[in-house]
């Protein structure tokens, strides 16, 4: 596609979910090629398929339809979820704390500059005098300082991105919206930057998709830090429905508008936890799906699965820890172990002790202590 104005090609953003598709089968990352396709797709189709499985012929996996198959069912099945939880909008006060961590990441810059000077004169005079120990501890203590350094920077550069990232959750979900309406495979320039952010935050909310072109399926694994927040969030509405009702001095009252049915919990959990999704990938050549459509798709897991652990598990074994580009250098699910170790993080960062002068009153609960246990002998009462 040309610019009117410059004659140059307009930039195009072709796989939304670029970094965190993954092969079901050995881990490494799927790309996108094009081959010839039929006059109503425009004479080209695109696929989905593993780069290493491609290039070995080793992997086993096969090709996904794009736009039609992959692109349509992933983004209607997340258009339909509240990932509200994960999007906090910008204030003012974020932008002067990005503001402070780039200021924090220039000085740590520049003490590294100085750090790496000293080692180098350092290294200069060593050469000249290996046997000098005062040299040699000298040395070894500048390396130690910038290792220091190193990992401060890369912890600011890791807040930094973060706090970058943040975005408000309705334009995420308008993005989504438009590129469902926009026309497949072709990249207009309206809504290039569109894609490109849908992909930014994606990177943020999800871990990887686990695609299985065998079998037709992918496994969406969410940030572990969107089940913290889960909890965190169902804490507090405890919290605060347990302090209304104790003020007003009425037992808890619980309201349900709608009962679930059961295609509706397995596609969407049971309203707990959703750190794990499995989709089932169909073709939709001339519509998009239906609500109906993404019920039937989708099954929802709270706590992964047995096949999920041995695809996390490969995907793991993947993933190159030396790229200073990866955001993650372990993917992370969630169990009944580590949730309940979230659960305990959340309760004890939000415990508040009992004030030092609080005395247990046995009369205002329903614990008594027995006087008497199994097996004892009971006294006979004495006349008076």
């Amino acid at each position: 596609m040309k610019n009117a104005e410059s004659g140059k090609a307009s930039p195009k953003f072709t796989n939304i979910f670029t970094k965190i598709v993954k092969c079901r089968y050995c881990g490494a990352s799927m790309t996108l090629f094009t081959k010839r396709g039929s006059i109503a797709e425009g004479g080209k189709s695109t696929y989905l398929q593993c780069s290493e499985g491609t290039k070995f012929r080793k992997c086993g996996n096969r090709a996904v339809r794009y736009f039609d198959t992959f692109e349509i069912s992933i983004i209607r099945s997340l258009e339909e979820l509240n990932l509200s939880n994960l999007f906090c909008v910008n204030t003012d006060s974020d932008d002067g704390r990005i503001t402070s961590k780039r200021n924090e990441i220039h000085a740590v810059k520049k003490e590294l500059e100085v750090l790496e000077k000293k080692i180098i004169n350092a290294t200069d005079l060593l050469l000249s005098d290996p046997n000098d120990n005062d040299i040699v501890v000298a040395r070894r203590t500048l390396k130690n300082q910038r290792s220091i350094l190193e990992s401060k920077l890369e912890r600011l550069d890791s807040d930094l991105a973060n706090l970058s990232r943040r975005t408000n959750y309705d334009d995420f979900k308008s993005n989504l919206e438009t590129v469902l309406l926009s026309n497949s495979g072709q990249d207009e320039v309206a809504i290039y930057s569109k894609r490109r952010a849908i992909n930014t935050h994606l990177i943020d909310i999800v871990q990887y998709i686990a695609v299985d072109g065998v079998n037709k399926e992918a496994w969406i694994v969410f940030d572990i830090e969107f089940a913290k927040k889960q909890i965190r969030e169902q804490f507090f509405l405890g919290q605060e429905a347990l302090s209304r009702d104790s003020d007003k001095g009425t037992p808890l009252d619980f309201k349900y508008t709608e009962v679930p049915t059961e295609d509706e919990i397995n596609a969407f959990g049971t309203g707990e936890l959703l750190t794990h999704l499995k989709i089932s990938l169909k073709r939709f050549k001339d519509k998009s799906p239906t609500r109906d459509d993404v019920l039937e798709m989708r099954t929802a897991f709270e706590y992964a699965p047995l096949e999920l652990k041995e695809i996390n598990a490969i995907c793991n074994s993947a993933i190159n820890k030396n790229w200073q580009s990866n955001t993650r250098k372990e993917y992370k699910i969630l169990d009944i172990q580590s949730a309940a170790n979230i659960l305990s993080d959340v309760n004890e960062e939000f415990y508040i002790p009992p004030n030092e002068n609080f005395e247990h009153d046995d009369e205002e609960t329903d614990e008594t202590t027995p006087l008497y246990k199994s097996g004892d002998i009971v006294p006979r009462p004495t006349s008076s």
